[in-house]
């Protein structure tokens, strides 16, 4: 029962609109000392990719049969071993693909950074931001390749090993 409700906390809290979220988050965080701070913007924009980061592995972890594990313990295999070989690659292209999705939603994260980074903390969406309001076109376009860039090899990666053959394979595991 405690389970159900906690999960359903993460999944509540993105009902409510993010700045207004941000905000809450921001006034804790100046009571704890963490407005202006590097781990105070980390500690948010992870916050923000939480909701992603708890939904799918704990989906791809309760879609595993059971009676694969059973029949690793069934062979010997000790629970390390059952999770490393049999667990961890069924489970693998969900995990890879809820880290991609919260690395793409926290790399364009500005509501974060600017409530709890600022003025100290800048992020690259927020020069971007700042470039944009100063209409500064180069800037801006070499800042948009900046934040682009790692996209797209992401999205290569992805693409590589995110295919029918590699998912059927447990990606080489």
């Amino acid at each position: 029962p405690g389970r159900q409700l906690l999960l359903f906390s993460f999944f509540a809290a993105q009902a409510v609109p993010k700045f207004a979220l941000f905000v809450s988050i921001a006034v804790i965080f100046l009571r704890v000392g963490l407005i202006g701070n590097f781990w105070g913007v980390v500690v948010a924009q992870m916050l923000s990719a939480v909701l992603v980061m708890i939904w799918i592995p704990a989906a791809a972890f309760r879609g595993i049969p059971p009676a694969l594990e059973e029949a690793g313990f069934d062979l010997g295999a000790s629970r390390l071993r059952v999770f490393l070989t049999i667990t961890l690659p069924q489970a693998f292209p969900a995990l890879a693909a809820s880290y991609v999705l919260a690395f793409v939603s926290i790399l364009f994260e500005v509501d974060s950074a600017l409530l709890v980074g600022a003025p100290n903390i800048t992020t690259m969406p927020l020069l971007l931001l700042s470039l944009s309001a100063q209409v500064i076109v180069q800037e801006a376009a070499v800042l948009c390749v900046m934040i682009w860039v790692p996209c797209l090899l992401l999205l290569l990666l992805t693409r590589r090993f995110m295919n029918a053959k590699g998912i059927a394979q447990g990606f080489g595991a």
